[in-house]
């Protein structure tokens, strides 16, 4: 992803504190756009260790349960 919709992942997963907090200091390297299986937009982003991690904008407008 470049541009905006980069932008916008990482607007996503900053809004996302459960998923800062798993960032544990490692830097983003790349967002990608995954199809989820409830069709819903979800993202990944690689990390600069080489791990990926999953986060959705759907858990982000729906409250905690």
């Amino acid at each position: 992803m470049t541009g905006e919709d980069e932008g916008l992942a990482a607007a996503i997963l900053n809004a996302r504190l459960d998923k800062v907090s798993e960032l544990r200091g490692r830097l983003v390297v790349r967002y990608w756009r995954k199809a989820h299986k409830f069709n819903t937009v979800s993202f990944s982003a690689e990390l600069n260790d080489g791990e990926f991690l999953d986060f959705s904008f759907m858990k982000l407008t729906l409250p905690l349960r």
